[in-house]
């Protein structure tokens, strides 16, 4: 519910924007931003105890920052854009029975993510509504808690999945150079066969508030 009332509110800012003068958007610009990341990472599973799969999901707080570069045509404003976000908690799986007595507990935390975007927007007034999509790669930490009659191992791998994004956005000018923005992603990075009839899918959801510079 919280991301569809945050697209709301960007979609919103698209409709409700008196035309007016056209701002230069063009040339390069920075910023950082702080939001919340809502990972899943769902397991498909033939073990009958465990039901068709386990999902290992949680909301955690996100922080970044951001570059681009904007070339402007009358209103229409389209560039690249790199951003990079770090993220503060993992998502937890239910805990699951681990033969003979005990369980197995499993947690997914996508400490950074990097993500080459293109976008393109419309100038209405001070406001540069936008989409965007492109590349995303995501540095996973997976951490393993298994324990049964007495005994208890935990450890900790690392791995990083390649995948797409696409979002949308609205930037909004308090004054010539500076800039705020609030922007919606949903990251899907893919599904990892790990044999056996064993399957593993990853995606993301991102919304995030943010300040900028335009140089």
């Amino acid at each position: 519910m919280k991301r569809i009332l945050f697209a709301a509110l960007i979609a919103g800012a698209w409709a409700n924007t008196a035309i007016a003068e056209t701002f230069d958007w063009s040339g390069i610009y920075g910023g950082v931003s702080v939001g919340a990341r809502w990972s899943d990472t769902k397991t498909d599973t033939p073990l009958r105890e465990w039901g068709k799969y386990y999902s290992a999901d949680g909301t955690s707080f996100t922080g970044g920052g951001f570059i681009g570069y904007n070339f402007q045509h009358g209103n229409f404003v389209f560039g690249p854009d790199v951003s990079v976000q770090f993220t503060s908690d993992a998502a937890h799986s239910d805990k699951r029975p681990f033969f003979p007595v005990g369980y197995f507990l499993e947690s997914f935390r996508p400490k950074a993510t990097v993500s080459v975007n293109g976008r393109l927007g419309y100038s209405v007034g001070a406001a540069l509504p936008y989409l965007t999509a492109g590349y995303t790669r995501s540095w996973y930490d997976n951490i393993h808690l298994a324990t049964t009659q007495g005994w208890e191992d935990e450890f900790t791998t690392s791995f990083a999945r390649n995948g797409w994004n696409v979002g949308v956005g609205t930037d909004w000018r308090f004054t010539d150079h500076i800039f705020g923005r609030a922007e919606y992603r949903y990251i899907d990075l893919g599904t990892q066969n790990l044999g056996s009839s064993w399957e593993r899918r990853f995606t993301q959801h991102a919304a995030t508030l943010g300040i900028g510079y335009r140089f």
